[in-house]
Parts: C-alpha cells; structure tokens; sequence
C-alpha cells in the first residue's frame, strides 16, 4: 500500500488497484479510503512509521529535503 499511498500524496495517476482516494490521520493510525473503499477502513500503520518510510523513501532516491518535509507536512495534515 505504500506505492498506492505515495501516488496519492505525489498527486500521480495510480498505479496501483485499489488506488487510494483520500488519506485521514486519526490518533496514531493513518487510514485511507481506496476505490474499492471509500470509507476510510483501511488501517495503513502508524503516522511515525509513514512519516519514516517517507523520509526513507526521500533519501534512497535522492529527494531534496524541502520536498521530503512538504511530503511529511501533507501527511500530517491529513488529519487535521
């Protein structure tokens, strides 16, 4: 699902099936509603794992910081 989340967040056509429509922060937990799921019952993991795996991700391919730090700041907004 993290494919699927990060065309989400990157504002990509998926590539994925299911394709995340939306993303909400709860608590700890980030959910998303997908195509076969528009109700936000898909568990995806923890916000600190996302936001890790995010800043991971980042610096395997070689992502400026800047743009990581926005990716991580649409994340968190995500719950707001």
């Amino acid at each position: 699902m993290f494919a699927a989340f990060l065309c989400w967040l990157l504002g990509i056509e998926p590539m994925t099936d299911p394709a995340i429509t939306g993303i909400a922060v709860s608590g700890n937990s980030v959910l998303a509603a997908t195509t076969h799921d528009p109700l936000f019952n898909a568990h995806l993991g923890s916000l600190e794992e996302f936001e890790r795996n995010l800043r991971g991700w980042g610096e395997a391919c070689g992502a400026a910081p800047d743009t990581v730090h926005a990716l991580v700041a649409r994340l968190q907004r995500a719950g707001q």
